[in-house]
């Protein structure tokens, strides 16, 4: 996240991201206080608003983030896919974590006292 803030408070950039990511603290900041400091950083609802956003801002570099698990895997390939047919100035900024490895890592490990798992339906195992 940290990253992500500095990105965005770069004058020549548009960071845009989904809704949730704006709240998710960094080490001394979030995107909210970010956008109140002057940085132009904004919602998207699919990796395919930033490419409109690129498209309509020519002169800036926009960062596309997309942070999360599993069903957010598939609309970013989508956006890079599109992005060989569309704006150069558009990046893409991810981290994509798959769910049931980290669960396995934990109930292998010898010191494990974790006795269940609480998980939405589309991440668990």
């Amino acid at each position: 996240m940290d990253k992500a803030i500095a990105l965005a408070l770069r004058p020549d950039v548009i960071l845009v991201s989904y809704g949730d990511m704006l709240r998710v603290p960094g080490s001394h900041s979030d995107l909210f206080r970010a956008k109140a400091q002057g940085a132009d950083v904004r919602i998207a609802y699919s990796p395919t608003e930033a490419v409109k956003i690129a498209r309509a801002n020519p002169e800036r570099k926009v960062v596309f983030l997309a942070i999360g698990s599993r069903p957010q895997l598939p609309p970013t390939p989508c956006r890079v896919a599109s992005q060989a047919r569309g704006p150069r100035q558009l990046f893409h900024a991810g981290s994509h974590v798959l769910v049931p490895p980290a669960i396995r890592a934990l109930m292998v490990s010898s010191s494990n006292r974790v006795q269940g798992f609480i998980a939405p339906g589309h991440v668990a195992p």
